[in-house]
């Protein structure tokens, strides 16, 4: 398997910047790594935020499935949450095709 396929398949299926760090190229592997991190870290904590809001003032009531849907959709609704996922996918595809492209670069040892 070539170098530019394995450092593809570690930044596209496994985490973003894995294979810029698979490259040699640190600076923009740790940069992706943790801006990956910081991301998923928001999408969690504004999910877990927006669903408290949304159930918060029914509490007492026993959570349906007709109110579970709904609590779920009027979540899926919030742009913030839109943006930082749409934010996560596309640092995702930037590092897949970053890393394909830093592989076609010699690596530092051989320069």
């Amino acid at each position: 398997m070539s170098r530019a396929v394995k450092a593809f398949l570690l930044s596209a299926f496994v985490f973003p910047g894995l294979g810029q760090l698979y490259n040699g190229n640190l600076k923009k592997g740790v940069i992706c790594v943790l801006a990956a991190t910081f991301g998923f870290s928001i999408l969690l904590l504004l999910g877990i935020f927006y669903l408290w809001m949304e159930y918060a003032p029914i509490y007492p009531a026993p959570p349906t499935p007709e109110l579970r849907t709904q609590i779920i959709l009027n979540v899926l609704r919030r742009p913030s949450l839109f943006l930082t996922a749409a934010g996560l996918v596309g640092l995702w595809v930037y590092s897949a095709l970053d890393a394909v492209r830093g592989s076609k670069a010699p690596l530092p040892e051989e320069a």
